[in-house]
């Protein structure tokens, strides 16, 4: 039987190298069934769920095998981790990780991974200032590490402790001196204590990096294009021809010469130049909506419809109110430009 098992457990690993996700699932239940709870052969399967997005069964499995071992480090934290970070359920994934901590008996990786899930648990509930406590515990252990700085300075700029989260940022940025994130959050710490240079130089690597290392999206260019069309068809449909929407991948450099010289802003309302045809009368104001910059601060499809259509009103309400047109927002049926990526 021996045999057998190590027969399918290979034969899934080869599998799923070839990206036959579905021939390795079976493959290692196969295996399973020889060995219900080999421990290789139990990983395998949570990674093949994660990598088919069958996160919910992933979550199924390592309840059950954690009843069977209510203190197996690895089973809660790849619990934890699935809640936090896939389905979006910080409080589920605290109530694991607090076993964790009293059991103990982690190994220091295993620690830091459980001291990272924690803290982003905390900051997903936006439970800021506890974040910022735990951090501070937790960075006494692994003063160093990445991920703990960027989360602390992070928190400290929501928390607008902005004087806080610079030398956590810049010590950061020290280490990963290519973090566009963490450069980012520390030009918004200098902008906010009026450090206008320093934002500007922030904000100026932000910008180069940005084009060195797209975000990983969910959309390509031409669906999300399509998307928002769909949003300003449906949701700004009555009243006064207000807003020619554009959709562009990311800000073209001119954006760090405006105020407020923000790269990863996620919209940009200017007087319309535009030469493209338009049905009806043309909007004087033209708003550019930035994929790149929506998609990264959106964690599911509905958050990304949700951003999109509050920027839509927002920005048709902002005009109707300065302008005093009309009752009731709308935009002009006008084309939606950009080019694929």
């Amino acid at each position: 039987m021996k045999n057998l098992f190590e027969k399918y457990i290979k034969k899934a690993r080869e599998e799923r190298d070839r990206g036959d996700l579905a021939q390795a699932m079976r493959s290692v239940k196969a295996s399973l069934y020889i060995q219900p709870h080999d421990d290789d052969a139990c990983v395998l399967l949570i990674r093949l769920l994660e990598e088919m997005g069958e996160f919910e069964t992933a979550v199924r499995h390592l309840e059950a095998r954690i009843q069977r071992a209510p203190y197996h480090a690895w089973s809660l934290l790849e619990l934890a981790d699935l809640l936090i970070n896939r389905l979006r359920r910080p409080v589920d994934g605290l109530h694991w990780l607090a076993r964790l901590f009293r059991a103990g008996g982690m190994t220091q990786t295993q620690e830091l991974r459980a001291c990272r899930l924690h803290a982003e648990a905390l900051l997903d509930q936006q439970r800021y200032y506890d974040a910022s406590l735990f951090l501070r515990r937790a960075r006494n252990r692994y003063p160093n590490d990445p991920t703990m700085l960027f989360l602390a300075g992070w928190s400290a700029v929501r928390l607008e402790r902005h004087e806080d989260a610079i030398p956590l940022l810049e010590r950061l940025t020290s280490l990963e001196p290519k973090n566009a994130d963490a450069h980012y959050y520390l030009g918004v710490a200098y902008e906010s204590l009026g450090k206008e240079e320093a934002m500007r130089t922030a904000f100026s690597l932000v910008f180069q990096l940005d084009q060195q290392q797209p975000p990983s999206l969910r959309y390509r260019f031409k669906e999300f294009r399509q998307l928002v069309e769909q949003i300003a068809r449906t949701t700004l449909l009555e009243g006064a021809e207000l807003l020619s929407v554009v959709v562009e991948p990311y800000p073209d450099e001119q954006i760090l010469t405006t105020f407020p010289y923000d790269p990863r802003r996620m919209s940009k309302l200017t007087n319309n130049l535009s030469l493209l045809p338009s049905i009806g009368p043309r909007p004087q104001k033209r708003l550019t909506l930035y994929h790149w910059n929506i998609e990264r601060l959106c964690f599911s499809d509905e958050d990304l419809r949700a951003e999109i259509q509050l920027i839509l009103e927002e920005e048709a309400q902002y005009i109707r109110r300065v302008r005093d047109v009309g009752p009731a927002p709308a935009i002009v049926r006008e084309a939606v430009v950009g080019t694929d990526s």
